[in-house]
């Protein structure tokens, strides 16, 4: 199973850059294996996310709901196909998601994540 289009910041609780988040992969990650899928251009659209955002919530997971948003970002998802040892990276206020595999093949990948420290 997918994991369908999202955000990894909460506009309510960060609404400025907080990350930068990654996926290194392990293997070939080829469409039918499940990828990394994005938005190019999604950051314009950060903002829009509070609409999904139930009362308080402070998570950072945020995931794009039925909506006029979401017809618009899936029209514009690319899957992005990874060769073993190839990473790519993204602002956490980018639509992303990851495709579901349906090969008989694992999905071997490592998620990255880092950010400014905190004094606390």
């Amino acid at each position: 199973m997918g994991l369908d289009l999202h955000v990894d910041q909460n506009p309510n609780v960060h609404p400025d850059f907080t990350t930068v988040q990654g996926v290194l992969a392990l293997e070939d990650c080829p469409v039918e294996r499940g990828t990394f899928a994005v938005v190019p251009g999604s950051r314009h659209s950060f903002k829009k996310y509070s609409q999904f955002i139930k009362p308080g919530y402070i998570g950072e997971f945020v995931p794009l709901e039925d909506s006029d948003l979401q017809k618009e970002l899936l029209s514009q998802k690319q899957l992005i196909p990874l060769r073993k040892n190839c990473i790519v990276t993204w602002d956490s206020r980018t639509t992303h998601a990851n495709s579901t595999n349906v090969s008989n093949t694992n999905r071997y990948v490592c998620y990255i994540s880092a950010g400014l420290a905190k004094e606390d």
